[in-house]
C-alpha cells in the first residue's frame, strides 16, 4: 500500500492537474477499502499506476468507450435507451487524433482500434433485443437502398 501511495504521490508531483489528483485519490480510497479481494487490489493498483499515462482527453474516449461496449443500460425502451445516451454526452468532446488512439493502445487501456474496429449501432439488436427485435442483416438492407457503408 506504501508503494501505491508513493507512486501516486510522485506521478501528481509530475503534473499540475486536479483532475489527475482527484482520480488519484478515489483509487486510493477504494484501494484501501479493498485490501482483502485480490483481483479488485491489482486492478486498482494497475489503475492508479496507469491513469497518470493518459490525458483528459484519453480518459473521455476511453471511458465512453467502455460504456458504450460493456455496460448493458436496463432500457425497457427506446426513450430510456436515449436517456441513457444522452448522459454519455459529457464524454463527447474529445479531441480526436490518431495520436491519441495509439496512446491510448500504447498505455493498455484500449486496442488499436479502439473505435474503427467496433461499431455501437450493429451491437444495439445484441445487446437490446427487446427494444430492437430484428436483427437487420447488410444483404437484406440493401433493398431499401440504403448505402452500405454507413452501416
Amino acid at each position: 500500500m506504501q508503494y501505491v501511495i508513493r507512486k501516486a504521490i510522485i506521478e501528481t508531483g509530475r503534473r499540475n492537474d486536479s483532475e489527475l489528483r482527484e482520480n488519484l485519490s478515489d483509487l486510493i480510497i477504494k484501494r484501501i477499502q479493498n485490501s482483502d479481494n485480490d483481483l479488485r487490489r491489482i486492478v486498482l493498483n494497475e489503475a492508479i499506476e496507469t491513469i497518470p499515462k493518459l490525458t483528459s482527453n484519453a480518459l473521455k474516449i476511453v471511458t465512453l468507450c467502455f460504456v458504450l461496449r460493456y455496460v448493458k443500460q436496463e432500457s425497457k425502451n427506446i426513450k430510456e435507451l436515449i436517456k441513457f445516451l444522452n448522459d454519455t454526452k459529457s464524454f463527447l468532446d474529445f479531441h480526436e487524433s490518431e495520436a491519441e488512439f495509439q496512446h491510448i493502445a500504447y498505455s493498455g487501456c484500449g486496442q488499436p482500434d479502439l473505435v474503427s474496429g467496433w461499431n455501437y449501432f450493429k451491437s444495439l439488436p445484441v445487446t437490446y433485443p427487446k427494444i430492437f427485435p430484428i436483427l437487420l442483416e447488410t444483404e437484406s438492407i440493401k433493398k431499401f437502398n440504403v448505402p452500405i457503408n454507413t452501416l
